[in-house]
């Protein structure tokens, strides 16, 4: 308190002598300077805890993130052993593919000629006998559209009266008949 009557008595004697002016700047500034000498003398415990809080806030928030990095590098290592691993084993993998299968080639016509020659000659038997039913089966379908197609014809000239239909559908049933056989 005997500090502060001190200040201010110091204060008035700079003003009265001219030393310091009082004008908008200088005011300013001393209310500045009262407000943060009073902030910090009475709110100095509940800044205190509100920059800790912070603190412990941004500490936090830095540990997780940098636990988060941590992990994403960790698993991308992994990721990249394993890469190098799988190309490791695909190379390995080539290899024992190419010697099985030139041994393969290199054996397996003389083992199994015989059998290859009567399950392709059971193949081209089968293969015939379904073109044969697929063509019946083709006849067939076009048999029946003729005869939905006549019908319908036969329909229509009757029921609308058009001359014309008659010969159209000769026409048509000589043409269908003629790529049926």
């Amino acid at each position: 308190m005997i500090n502060l009557t001190i200040a201010f008595f110091l204060l008035i004697l700079l003003i009265n002598s001219n030393i310091l002016l009082l004008n908008e700047e200088t005011l300013i500034l001393l209310c500045f300077i009262i407000f943060c000498w009073l902030g910090i003398t009475k709110l100095q415990n509940l800044i205190f805890t509100y920059f800790h809080t912070q603190q412990n806030l941004i500490k936090s928030t830095y540990v997780d993130s940098f636990q988060i990095f941590k992990n994403s590098i960790q698993l991308t290592i992994l990721k990249n052993n394993t890469i190098k691993i799988w190309t490791k084993q695909f190379f390995n993998l080539k290899i024992h593919s190419y010697t099985f299968s030139k041994n393969i080639l290199n054996f397996l016509p003389k083992i199994y000629q015989n059998k290859f020659q009567f399950s392709i000659v059971k193949k081209l038997i089968f293969t015939k006998r379904l073109e044969q039913q697929m063509l019946k089966l083709i006849s067939l379908i076009l048999i029946e559209k003729v005869i939905k197609i006549i019908k319908l014809q036969k329909f229509l000239s009757l029921s609308l009266k058009f001359k014309p239909m008659f010969t159209i559908n000769k026409i048509y049933l000589h043409e269908y008949l003629k790529k049926i056989n």
